[in-house]
């Protein structure tokens, strides 16, 4: 995904499982903290995960994974982002 700064990006996945997953998102391998106000994550009723970047800016070009875990496994999604300047 390509996208200018300042501009909103919003990753989606589908996730299922049972027991329900544990899910994580990380940028660059590293898990993403759910302090940062710039980050949003959200989850609905139907299995559906997000996480928006707000207001972007070049450090947050990279790599995105969202990783769910449960007792039966594990499964990745990822998508690169790349933000360039205006």
């Amino acid at each position: 995904m390509r996208t200018f700064e300042g501009r909103d990006v919003k990753l989606n996945v589908q996730i299922t499982g049972r027991p329900k997953p544990k899910v994580e998102w990380l940028k660059d391998n590293k898990p993403i903290s759910k302090y940062d106000r710039r980050l949003k994550m959200e989850e609905d009723f139907i299995g559906g995960y997000a996480l928006t970047i707000r207001d972007t800016i070049d450090h947050d070009s990279g790599e995105y994974a969202c990783v769910a875990t449960n007792s039966a496994g594990q499964a990745t999604c990822s998508a690169t982002v790349n933000i360039e300047s205006k």
